[in-house]
């Protein structure tokens, strides 16, 4: 066993079979750089490849030693056996596995060869990524929740579908985004991997015994039930266990993210919906401002919500109590934890309950939706009548859907003393000597002193110290309240200044972090030491100020925050909030955006304007903020605050306008570095320092006294002229062409509705900052979208009408050409041209009377056509024509409508318009005399039925018809063959040369069974025990057309048509025996090759006319084609040569007569351009519709020996194909600039 330290990562991929592109199983490997050695180490005993070499195996070479390139885990075999595997069995050998992927041989073997076992064993770690992002995303004010689309279908999919039992208990369904028949088999998973869980529990009874016991109270307490009913989808179960002071804590989990067979999992078809928790940090600062308080635990919360009977078959799981019971499914009736959307749906019911019932109960408004966090309720009240009122509110509420609270804690005794003690988490002692505390939300909480502190425990120290060791302790450093901020500071650029060093994660940090780190983690569990007070007295009889100091350094930036509160007694006091810090980028790629210590500094009073305003939005309800003051050591911030925003850069004025818009009314003051408390968590301090610290504790003294009081600060704003970060004034000319006017403004849009929205905006910035109007805010109006066109229209006119509006500017002018003077054109108020036309004195609109003149080919008018045409539903030439009418008027509009329609790519998908190349030559064995069936074409036909007798009920089976046609003299043979595969077809084809003799080429499309054949004779003729047989014969040659492109074989599909012609006329209804069949099929062949091959002469004199018939007769079967002696004279023939010469005037007459009626082209007569490779086509699918065709692109063309391309190699996301190119679209591309 060599254990695996270090792997390069992971990727997806997805797992195919080699012959085919379905199933496919997605995987996510784990990449090493080397597996194991070569397996086999030793090539395996002959007897296996020669037992299993006819089945196809998914590795051809399994017997052979060669390195190990892919291993498929446990999680990934399942799925490759499928659901019905065959297993083939020899004695004293491995056995044959059927997979998806092909035969894999398996097992031992009684012959005895020298090979070790070899494994390999991955036990994967936590994900130290998602802790470090975990332990970023809590340093960083969280910004408000937003709805969107889908959290809005989430939305109105429960208030659609819930509802309440009898009982009051809330019933949900589960709200699918996709169609549930996406779904695959996953039973077959679901018992796989209970098995695999089954067993890892017979090795831990104590761990077994829980999991039992839990599986029992889910029974006992109807949450879920046997069922008969097959499931939808069954749900994988784990354990999840957690030591706590020698103690087992087990939870079962439910996994409705394992795939189905489809790969498509439960989890993947549902909506999520909208995070509606509260955010922790707010509930913690909002439970400071209670002078009493109590928090409890809703009782299996999930458990006590209900799934719609339907949506029940979606929650199936297998389940048995012991190894030796059969195995049962049973069916999960209520919400289930681990599908994607029950957090949503269980904490939404609660806001539902609040909403329906809350206001029979005055005490609890906002309690379940502001006040609690998932399934804790963390409330309290400035009174203990109030408290107890509250509580018992809360209690009626909940019960009234089947909640039940417990765990209940609180620092108010009266309370304690009416809840069970079963109920309570805590037992009643208020002595400071008892030390007892409860933990919420991540904290503890110490009733008896009513004060919040840290849990932290020594690290274990160690001889080597890894970036993975670190990093991972780091990350679990949690802070919600932001009372650590100079401990995480340090924290967070000790793991920069690791990753600065570019170590491994394995490898050991340098002597000088690793001192660093020891002197950290020795004194990490002094931060158990640190007390913060928890409740905060902000009386109404008082005012209450937010004050926040901002800092930054080199490392960093940082934000710390008080609460100010001046009493009515004129004592005033402070109490520390929190703080949140960020460290400076290590790297920035561009130097104009180069963070500087005066852009650090306004970092920091971002940071403090973005952790103020959260605040502010926390407190809204509780009380009331009556100021709010910030302050910075940066004379530059503040001078940057109090200046023009317009003469900065726009790092520096982006910044400055977020902060005016988050605080407006902020009053913004200079301290000194050595009052600021913020200065110590920009810098980071040991846990030792940070507790020492009592600025940061306490705050500034200057914050206790009276404003008029406080220090003066003899602060001047700096010159702007002075400031950095000013913008760079340089003289800016503009030149203005007329022509490009249209190809600045136009051709940058892809759509009308845009340019008109651009526009519109530029217009209402035009009159706020050019006119000095009153800015208007909203949505854009439609006059607004109307008149955003007229500079466009007017520009597009200018350039395309210029001499037609000089005209019209004229008192008397002669307009010309006279397809504009027919229009009676006219300047209106605007300057715009409409056409003025016969219709003044009618009651249409103006627009419709009088519209507006566009030319046929700007690109104004190609996006006008484009937007009227796919707002209408990718409407026709005619209807677009009507409705631009109304308002425009296009010259040669038709013309300039169907050019767009043309390019529209969704229309050429369903007009599906395929290329027709020009009709080929025909090929030299159609025109060249040569003994019938020496080229030969094939093709079948059928099904056809027949019976195994004359007896009546005798049982039908299908046969085919196999139909060889002569390529030159269009004879036909028929074979009566009994399936389709590549033994039957070359059965036929022995018949066939047995009395029609052996064919030098051979024609047929690209079905399987020829190819077969083709292989198959090529063993054959290449087998020197065979040579001599067919020595004589003249060698085959297989042609095979392109796929799917059945007219290439024009003429055996006429062969094929012509036979099934007098078939279906003869047999009817009926069924006929073989015998009777191969009869039938032998008259048919006569009656085609009767057939004439030129058309009847009127003169009785001539000859009758050729059949194919006339050249079948006199020939061996076997005999190579003979000499012409058609120019030797009578009398110098032999007698035997004489009877030849006879023969052969039949292939004079074929020559004159019936080959020059095959010159003309009947279709297809036009010459078109070719295909060039990169031409963007669609693949036709005859079962799909044209939206589902295979977009590609063509990869190289096959051109003809006229040089027409006919065929081509298309290049698609699942593969390269060759195609006809009547099979293929081609789609139109917009070449224009």
């Amino acid at each position: 066993h060599t254990p695996v330290s270090i792997t390069k990562g992971s990727t997806d991929c997805i797992l195919i079979p080699r012959n085919s592109t379905f199933p496919q199983i997605p995987c996510e490997p784990v990449i090493l750089s080397r597996i194991t050695g070569p397996m086999p180490n030793t090539p395996l005993p002959v007897a296996i490849r020669a037992t299993y070499a006819h089945y196809g195996l998914a590795d051809p070479q399994f017997d052979v030693p060669r390195q190990i390139e892919f291993l498929l885990g446990a999680d990934i075999y399942p799925y490759i056996l499928g659901q019905c595997s065959q297993v083939v069995h020899t004695p004293g050998l491995p056995s044959a596995y059927e997979t998806i992927l092909g035969w894999i041989v398996l097992g031992q073997s009684n012959t005895k060869f020298d090979s070790s076992p070899l494994s390999l064993l991955l036990s994967p770690q936590p994900s130290i990524n998602e802790l470090i992002r975990q332990f970023w995303e809590i340093e960083e004010p969280i910004p408000s929740n937003k709805l969107f689309t889908s959290d809005q279908k989430c939305e109105d999919h429960f208030l659609r579908t819930t509802s309440r039992d009898e009982n009051g208990r809330f019933s949900i369904a589960l709200p699918f985004k996709e169609q549930s028949s996406m779904l695959g088999n996953s039973r077959d998973i679901s018992v796989s991997r209970f098995l695999n869980l089954e067993h890892k529990l017979t090795k831990d009874p104590v761990v077994y015994d829980q999991y039992r016991a839990f599986m029992r109270e889910y029974e006992v307490l109807g949450h879920m039930k046997v069922t008969t009913c097959p499931g939808k989808y069954y749900i994988p179960h784990h354990a999840v266990i957690k030591h706590d002071n020698n103690k087992i804590k087990l939870r079962v989990v439910f996994d409705a993210s394992a795939k189905s067979s489809s790969g498509v999992s439960l989890n993947d078809i549902l909506h999520v919906g909208p995070k509606l928790q509260t955010d922790i940090s707010d509930l913690l600062h909002r439970c400071r401002l209670f002078k009493f308080m109590f928090t409890a635990d809703i009782c299996k919360m999930y458990r006590q919500i209900n799934v719609v009977p339907e949506d029940r078959q979606f929650q199936h799981i297998i389940w048995r109590t012991h190894i030796e019971r059969p195995l049962l499914e049973y069916e999960l009736n209520t919400i289930t934890y681990g599908i994607t959307s029950s957090p949503f749906q269980a904490i939404r019911v609660l806001h539902q309950l609040e909403i329906e019932e809350g206001h029979k109960y005055a005490s609890v408004v906002n309690t379940l939706s502001a006040q609690t966090y998932v399934d804790d309720i963390i409330t309290g009240h400035s009174t203990v009548e109030s408290l107890i009122k509250h509580k018992d509110d809360v209690t009626k509420l909940l019960l009234g859907a089947g909640f039940e609270l417990k765990k209940w804690s609180s620092n108010c005794d009266e309370l304690l003393h009416s809840i069970p003690v079963e109920n309570r988490a805590m037992n009643i002692t208020f002595e400071p000597k008892d030390n007892v505390s409860t933990k919420i939300l991540g904290l503890q909480w110490d009733p008896s002193s009513d004060t919040f502190s840290y849990q932290a425990s020594a690290l274990l120290l160690s001889n080597k110290y890894t970036k993975r060791s670190i990093l991972s302790t780091i990350a679990k450093l949690y802070d919600p309240l932001g009372a650590l901020g100079p401990i995480i500071f340090w924290a967070k650029c000790f793991m920069q200044l690791i990753w600065q060093t570019k170590l491994q994660w394995d490898d050991q940090i340098p002597k000088s972090l690793s001192d660093m780190w020891i002197r950290f983690a020795a004194e990490i569990p002094l931060v158990s030491q640190i007390k913060l007070k928890r409740y905060i007295n902000c009386s109404q009889n008082g005012t209450t100020q937010l004050v926040g100091f901002s800092d930054a350094s080199e490392k960093g930036y940082a934000a710390t925050v008080y609460l100010r509160q001046i009493h009515h007694n004129g004592q005033i006091s402070l109490h520390f909030i929190t703080s949140k810090s960020k460290v400076a980028p290590i790297k920035v790629t561009n130097h104009k955006t180069e963070l500087t210590i005066p852009r650090l500094e306004l970092c920091g009073a971002l940071l403090l304007s973005q952790t103020i305003n959260r605040l502010m939005t926390t407190f809204t309800n509780s009380f009331t903020i009556s100021a709010v003051h910030a302050w910075t050591d940066s004379r530059v911030v503040l001078s940057w605050l109090t200046s023009e925003q317009m003469e900065f850069k726009i790092f520096v004025t982006n910044r400055l306008a977020k902060i005016a818009e988050l605080i407006p009314n902020c009053h913004w003051h200079f301290i000194s570095s050595e009052l600021n408390p913020s200065d110590c968590v920009s810098r980071g301090l040991f846990p030792s320092e940070a507790i020492a610290h009592n600025l940061y504790w306490n705050g500034p003294p200057f914050l206790t006294l009276p404003e008029c009081e406080w220090p003066a600060t003899f602060f001047a704003p700096i010159l702007p002229s002075q400031l950095p970060e000013v913008k760079e004034k340089t003289q800016v000319s503009l030149t203005v062409t007329a022509d490009n006017a249209e190809k600045e403004w136009v051709n940058r849009f892809s759509s009308l509705s845009r340019l008109q929205r651009v526009m519109a905006y530029i217009y209402r910035f035009f009159f706020f900052r050019i006119r000095k109007k009153c800015i208007q805010k909203g949505p854009l109006s439609l006059v607004e979208l109307n008149n955003a066109l007229t500079p466009i229209i007017k520009i597009t006119q200018q350039k395309y009408f210029g001499e037609l509006i000089k005209t019209l500017q004229k008192p008397c002018n002669h307009i010309s050409p006279r397809t504009l003077a027919q229009l009676a054109p006219f300047l209106d108020d605007k300057m715009v041209i409409r056409v003025g036309g016969r219709l003044r004195n009618s009651q249409l609109s103006e627009e419709t009377r009088h519209p507006i003149l566009l030319p046929k080919t700007s690109e104004l008018t190609t996006l006008i056509i484009r937007h009227f045409h796919i707002t209408n539903l990718h409407a026709g030439t005619q209807l677009v024509s009507s409705l631009i009418g109304r308002r425009y008027w296009i010259l040669s509009s038709r013309l300039a409508i169907r050019q767009v329609i043309y390019k529209c790519v969704t229309c050429a998908r369903h007009k599906a318009n395929t290329p027709h190349p020009f009709m080929a030559d025909l090929p030299s064995s159609r025109v060249t005399p040569a003994r019938p069936f020496l080229h030969v074409g094939i093709d079948f036909a059928g099904p056809l039925l027949i019976k195994e007798s004359r007896r009546r009920n005798a049982r039908s089976s299908k046969c085919y018809l196999a139909v060889f046609v002569c390529m030159a003299i269009k004879s036909v043979h028929l074979e009566l063959v009994s399936d389709l595969s590549t033994d039957a077809f070359i059965a036929s084809l022995h018949r066939f040369t047995a009395r029609r003799g052996i064919p030098s080429d051979i024609y047929t499309d690209c079905g399987s069974n020829f190819k077969g054949a083709d292989q198959q004779l090529h063993k054959i003729f290449d087998t020197p025990t065979h040579k001599d047989q067919f020595s004589k014969a003249i060698y085959c040659k297989w042609h095979f057309n392109p796929p799917a492109a059945p007219h290439f074989g024009g003429l055996w599909e006429a062969a094929v048509k012509s036979a099934k012609y007098h078939l279906t006329r003869v047999i009817g209804e009926q069924i006929l025996t073989f015998e009777e069949m191969s009869t039938l099929t032998s008259r048919i062949e006569a009656i085609l090759n009767s057939r004439p091959l030129t058309p009847f002469s009127s003169d009785p004199h001539d000859y009758r006319p050729l059949t194919p018939g006339d050249f079948l007769i006199g020939a061996p079967l076997v005999d190579i084609p003979e000499p012409d002696i058609m120019a030797i004279p009578k009398n110098r023939l032999t007698r035997w040569e004489l009877i030849r010469q006879l023969h052969q005037s039949f292939w004079k007459r074929w020559s004159s007569e019936y080959l020059t009626l095959l010159q003309g082209r009947t279709k297809w007569t036009k010459h078109q351009p070719n295909l060039q490779p990169d031409d963007l086509v669609l693949l036709i699918l005859l079962n799909q519709p044209p939206m589902r065709w295979k977009l590609g692109r063509i990869e190289r063309t096959h051109p003809g020996t006229d040089g027409v391309v006919r065929v081509a190699t298309v290049r698609t996301a699942n593969g390269t194909f060759v195609r006809p190119i009547v099979k293929l679209v081609i789609l139109p591309v917009d070449k224009s600039p």
